[in-house]
């Protein structure tokens, strides 16, 4: 297993990193002085800790993002849910306006249906008047004519 630092190279090269991430030749060879390691081993801990610090800050841009992300989502849901009213309103809507056209169809079609039967409702209401006034003078004269082909039973002498 390897060897820890120590805590005084620990706080020396901590010190050093917060000054710059990377090191020059010259810093280099102070640490080496300074710490007792070698140039590897300083540079080793020089990249992990760029790499761990980039860690960070990318687990803090993810949770940013996360949080960001969470709160549209909320406010997607919301609006989802207001749309999923808003189009059920509409589907109501709808029915009820298909239901009017189609009581209104049935009331054209009646309507077309008494113009294209007025003219017989017309003819028939006009014989029928012709009818009952022939009716009505043929009562008070029992040998009149009710109709150009039809007379009074008494006119027929064998019945």
């Amino acid at each position: 297993m390897a060897k820890r630092f120590e805590q005084h190279q620990i706080e020396a090269l901590r010190s050093a990193f917060e000054e710059s991430e990377h090191l020059t030749k010259e810093k280099k060879m102070d640490l080496v002085a300074a710490t007792g390691l070698d140039v590897e081993q300083i540079a080793s801990w020089f990249s992990r800790r760029r790499a761990r610090k980039r860690a960070r800050e990318a687990e803090a841009e993810l949770q940013l993002s996360h949080s960001r992300l969470q709160h549209e989502l909320r406010a997607c849901r919301g609006s989802e849910a207001q749309l999923q009213k808003e189009l059920l309103e509409s589907k109501k809507r709808e029915a009820e306006l298909n239901d009017e056209n189609r009581r209104l169809k049935e009331r054209i079609a009646v309507a077309e249906g008494d113009k294209q039967f007025g003219s017989l409702i017309r003819f028939f209401e006009d014989e029928n008047r012709r009818f009952e006034e022939r009716l009505a003078v043929a009562e008070s004269d029992d040998k009149q004519l009710i109709g150009p082909s039809m007379r009074l039973v008494d006119e027929y002498p064998d019945w």
